[in-house]
């Protein structure tokens, strides 16, 4: 007997329907164009041609001359004054603020050569976490596709990212002491993350802001950074036409901030990963669920009234992913988009390298969902949430191969694996002349932190995980790490590989 299915529908209206077929016709007409570039003069050096073809044909945005934008179109400020691309390329740094300007990192000989990858799909520059996701055909979740919708520029950046903070009110499960100051403190005893950004900073980049169609803010909690005020009052006085995109958790929201979001060209996308009280607050640890629902309602309300963009950024964890087509279903009511974020760590979290169990168990629950979209929103929605079938699809066979390589290392010593982990960190392409030194560095990291686990139960089973991690990941990780934070980290990682 055939298992049930759900169905989950929405009505559309008549000028959904009108501006479905506009949308769609412009659609075609740029994947005709992007196809055609891409086919005469782009051989791919990172992806299948299949799988760029496959990508090109899923984006809906006019300005396709890349497989990313992002070097060609925008600047990243993040922790310590580093200068970037983007939030996932922490490895190919522009330079690091005031030692560095920020028109000297625009036009960076660095910014320049990851531009001459880009134009031929060459990804080896730090961009492994879009290069997985085009390799798991998460089309709709890959961050290279939120730079697609701004025109390629060298002159100045059309688009910038702030996180230049990581002062935040609550303690996420999902979140660590580097992207939240109350776990820090918590934690560490530390205190907010800001220096080295000040006035100076948010001077510097009064010549930049005429030309920006687009700004986005990140913490921590946006809301409770002082910095940022200062930026948004200037690019209200100077280019009250820019967009500011706040990435909030929506639970603060008082007075001072309404007017603010009444007076400048705010849009905003709210993280929240539950529409269920008890989840949500074990998750969001510190954040009341009736607050942050009401302040939600206000913000909808904002951004409508002004014809805005609103959307919900929710993290796809253990934690919630069982509520997830509950969760489309309800902004389906609302008509809000959905993307869904992927969770790299911590292993308590991350259904990535979590176990052929869990992965199949969820797959089995998501093919017996369907929906019947009628909106725009809504189909929107059932791409993000196919999205998270490829991603579960890719990331279960990943399980099984560890499963059969856990027999085929059955003949190897523990000495042996070791030294293969250690290859398979340092066997990076993209590690320049400048950066072998490094290399030492990571080799004695791990050898220190190894010695603490080898009398473990399932040291051997924690290093053939390690194996099929992203050598990228590895790297950075170690690299930016101190041994204590990668003791506990591993610690997590062996209880769960413990509980399989």
């Amino acid at each position: 007997m055939a298992k049930h299915k759900t169905y989950i529908s929405e009505e559309g209206s008549i000028s959904n329907r009108s501006y479905r077929f506009v949308r769609n016709i412009l659609k075609k007409l740029a994947q005709l164009s992007v196809n055609k570039r891409f086919k005469t003069s782009t051989n791919p050096i990172s992806i299948t041609k299949s799988t760029l073809v496959e990508y090109n044909r899923s984006r809906d945005a006019i300005y396709l001359k890349y497989l990313c934008h992002a070097p060609f179109t925008n600047m990243y400020f993040s922790y310590g004054g580093k200068m970037g691309v983007c939030c996932y390329n922490r490895s190919h740094l522009l330079g690091t603020w005031p030692d560095t300007g920020i028109m000297q990192a625009w036009k960076s000989t660095n910014l320049q050569q990851l531009r001459q990858k880009m134009k031929h799909c060459d990804l080896t520059s730090g961009c492994y976490c879009c290069k997985v996701q085009w390799e798991e055909k998460a089309y709709t979740t890959v961050l290279a596709r939120n730079y697609d919708y701004f025109k390629p520029s060298v002159q100045f950046p059309v688009s910038m990212e702030f996180e230049l903070s990581n002062r935040c009110n609550l303690e996420c499960v999902m979140c660590s002491e580097e992207n939240s100051s109350k776990i820090a403190k918590i934690k560490l005893g530390e205190q907010e993350k800001l220096l080295p950004y000040n006035h100076k900073f948010v001077e510097e980049l009064r010549p930049f802001i005429p030309h920006l169609k687009s700004t986005k803010f990140m913490g921590g909690e946006p809301f409770l950074i002082s910095i940022y005020y200062d930026i948004w009052d200037l690019i209200t006085q100077i280019n009250p036409n820019c967009e500011i995109v706040v990435q909030t958790n929506g639970s603060v929201l008082n007075n001072h901030i309404k007017q603010l979001l009444e007076k400048g060209n705010f849009s905003i996308s709210i993280s929240i990963d539950s529409v269920q009280k008890e989840t949500y607050e074990r998750i969001r640890k510190g954040a009341t669920f009736e607050e942050v629902m009401n302040n939600i309602d206000y913000f909808i309300d904002l951004c409508r009234r002004k014809n805005r963009f609103i959307g919900i950024a929710c993290c796809y964890i253990q934690q919630n992913w069982r509520e997830l087509p509950a969760f489309i279903q309800y902004f389906n009511r609302r008509q809000i988009p959905v993307t869904f974020n992927r969770v790299w760590s911590p292993p308590s979290c991350s259904i990535w390298e979590s176990s052929y169990a869990l992965t199949s168990e969820i797959l089995q629950f998501y093919k017996n969902i369907s929906f019947a979209p009628k909106t725009e929103t809504e189909r929107h929605n059932l791409a993000a949430f196919n999205d998270l079938i490829h991603l579960t699809e890719s990331w279960n066979e990943h399980e099984k191969q560890k499963l059969n390589d856990t027999n085929r290392f059955s003949e190897f010593s523990t000495e042996q694996i070791e030294q293969q982990v250690i290859a398979h960190i340092l066997n990076i392409s993209s590690i320049q002349e400048n950066e072998l030194h490094n290399q030492e560095a990571i080799r004695n990291k791990f050898e220190n932190t190894m010695f603490v686990f080898r009398q473990r139960k399932n040291y051997r089973e924690l290093l053939i995980k390690a194996l099929h991690i992203p050598a990228e990941i590895l790297h950075t990780q170690i690299l930016n790490s101190s041994e204590e934070k990668l003791i506990a980290r591993l610690d997590e990682l062996d209880q769960t590989t413990s509980n399989e």
